[in-house]
């Protein structure tokens, strides 16, 4: 919050926004967290819900002004490599401290479990939420 204070200009607005898929809205998208965590059960951040209200607190207590929060659902498709493109950076596989071969391993059970339960392409439930706030002048 330091740098970002720093870098912008008195009055100028600051725009935090998330794209999260909804594992309770897509079956899909909760057995792919239910896979992640049998490789990774350290893994804190599974059935998010989107929504993010500790970075509004962070912004204010870091001097900002509270203009906006908002957020809406969207559906997106995914083919199979996309949707495991995607699993395999996730923040609890290949970006969450895994090696590369249990990402491999998991990128693998993912594509079996894919192909024998879903279409291709499939939709997943994303959350938007965002939150804009104004550095005082």
């Amino acid at each position: 919050m330091v740098e970002i204070k720093r870098v912008l200009r008195p009055g100028g607005v600051l725009a935090i926004a998330y794209y999260s898929y909804l594992a309770e809205h897509t079956p899909v998208a909760h057995e792919t967290e239910d896979l992640i965590l049998e490789f990774n059960p350290s893994w804190t951040m599974a059935g998010s819900t989107g929504i993010f209200p500790e970075r509004i607190d962070e912004l204010i207590h870091g001097g900002f002004r509270l203009v906006e929060e908002f957020c809406f659902d969207h559906d997106e498709e995914f083919s199979h490599a996309r949707w495991r493109g995607r699993m395999r950076t996730c923040n609890g596989v290949g970006s969450g401290g895994l090696s590369p071969s249990e990402v491999l391993r998991i990128d693998d059970a993912l594509s079996r479990r894919l192909s024998r339960k879903y279409p291709d392409p499939m939709v997943v439930e994303h959350r938007v939420w965002c939150v804009v706030a104004r550095k005082p002048p």
